[in-house]
């Protein structure tokens, strides 16, 4: 095998993967707002581009800034315990250096592999932009309230997340907070869509 087909069949294994743990969704499409900016180096501050943009994306986190570990050691600063990498491709067309008229250059395909700035520790808050994420005023539907109060043994909800997701082992939803939802229906949506796989687990009583 080639190394290009591996490293195809590399980034195809991890879109897979995140489509089914988002439980069959697209992940890189949200109801809220998770970046102000395309992901880019922080180094360099250049965008991501091609399929690196979805392979970052749909991570969620809210800061668009990664870095290569060695990036990560030289500013000082180390990743934190248990955090995954996430691989992005690189490309670039080299010119053959042969002095046959007739020889052609080649497409040099690597991969190398990041870690987004909020899985770092220790990284100089000056080298680290402050990102603004935009939102808007929530105000609660007073239905889709009380629709989540009556629920028997309802779980707990904990906002402040990065990504909307429901955790059987904690019995816990996690959402991102309201106010950066596009709209209180898309909030609410998304609550009772993570509520739903709590329903799906057979955790909540008859």
């Amino acid at each position: 095998m080639s190394a290009y087909q591996k490293i195809n069949e590399m980034i195809t294994a991890r879109l897979i993967e995140r489509v089914e743990a988002s439980s069959g969704e697209l992940p890189w499409k949200k109801p809220w707002t998770s970046f102000s900016l395309m992901p880019r180096n922080l180094i360099s501050k250049k965008p991501y581009r091609g399929v690196n943009v979805f392979l970052l994306h749909m991570l969620g986190y809210a800061s668009p800034y990664f870095l290569s570990f060695k990036q990560v050691t030289a500013l000082g600063g180390a990743v934190r315990k248990g955090e995954k990498s996430c691989p992005v491709v690189f490309w670039r067309f080299v010119d053959s250096k042969e002095d046959d008229s007739e020889a052609k250059g080649y497409a040099m395909l690597r991969y190398y592999r990041v870690f987004n700035v909020e899985q770092c520790d220790g990284l100089p808050e000056s080298k680290v932009p402050v990102v603004e994420i935009p939102k808007r005023e929530h105000t609660p539907l007073e239905i889709a309230e009380q629709l989540v109060a009556s629920m028997p043994d309802c779980p707990v909800i904990k906002h402040g997340c990065r990504q909307a997701s429901y955790s059987p082992a904690l019995d816990r939803v996690a959402m991102p907070d309201p106010e950066v939802f596009h709209s209180g229906e898309s909030y609410y949506a998304a609550l009772f869509h993570e509520l739903a796989h709590y329903a799906d687990t057979g955790i909540m009583p008859n």
